[in-house]
């Protein structure tokens, strides 16, 4: 008796969990909503995060190559895209 009440304990806030997640990304999808719709053109960011950097090499792949390289190379690339299509690259 005491295993079933156990599980049903577990079952319970199992389901107590799923609402809470449900109820708080109904409310940040509608302030997300609403942000997008009060936005004007022109106003937003574009944040590019290369990621590893400094002493963090992140991961060592063949020939020593650090991904910290490769990421930043893709933010330069990407940079030169945003600034090609009229974007203030700050």
């Amino acid at each position: 008796m005491l295993i079933i009440k156990k599980h049903g304990l577990e079952v319970l806030m199992g389901c107590l969990l799923i609402l809470s997640f449900y109820f708080l990304s109904m409310i940040a999808a509608n302030r997300g909503g609403e942000l997008t719709e009060t936005s004007e053109a022109g106003t937003g960011v574009i944040l590019v995060d290369a990621g590893h950097g400094g002493s963090d090499p992140g991961m060592i792949g063949v020939n020593d190559l650090e991904e910290k390289g490769i990421n930043l190379s893709i933010s330069l690339k990407l940079r030169d895209i945003l600034q090609n299509q009229g974007l203030l690259w700050l």
